[in-house]
């Protein structure tokens, strides 16, 4: 799985590090989070975070608007450009996985599918930061 993320986050039409392409997933995932929420979500410290955020924002896939409750924090939400990457990459990942699962017998892929959705079902009550790609 990582070298599809390695393969793959570069491909929407900003090319983007793994970890760029995993915040913009991470919005799409919540919606909105802080820059601290993110940091959290990625197991890295603020100020890492932060300098991902300011990029992403600089290229237009993240828009920052104050926080309500606390007018010194921002909230993080995907713009409609970060919208599109999302859906290119998602794109071009099915695309890499297709052509794998395309080189197997049918009941090699079959089985190829259910390991992967095992595998989504445990990660996703896991309880730890999710990994970077």
């Amino acid at each position: 799985m990582a070298a599809m993320a390695i393969r793959t986050a570069g491909q929407g039409p900003v090319p983007l590090t793994v970890v760029q392409h995993r915040v913009l997933l991470l919005l799409e995932d919540a919606g909105t989070l802080s820059v601290n929420a993110v940091a959290a979500r990625l197991g890295v410290d603020q100020s890492n975070a932060s300098r991902h955020c300011t990029r992403l924002a600089e290229l237009g896939l993240v828009d920052r608007t104050p926080a309500p409750h606390d007018r010194r924090s921002v909230q993080l939400r995907l713009t409609s450009v970060g919208r599109r990457q999302v859906l290119a990459v998602d794109r071009v990942r099915r695309e890499w996985v297709v052509s794998i699962l395309d080189r197997l017998t049918d009941d090699e892929a079959r089985e190829a599918v259910r390991g992967m959705g095992i595998l989504a079902e445990a990660a996703a009550t896991a309880d730890q930061p999710a990994p970077l790609f």
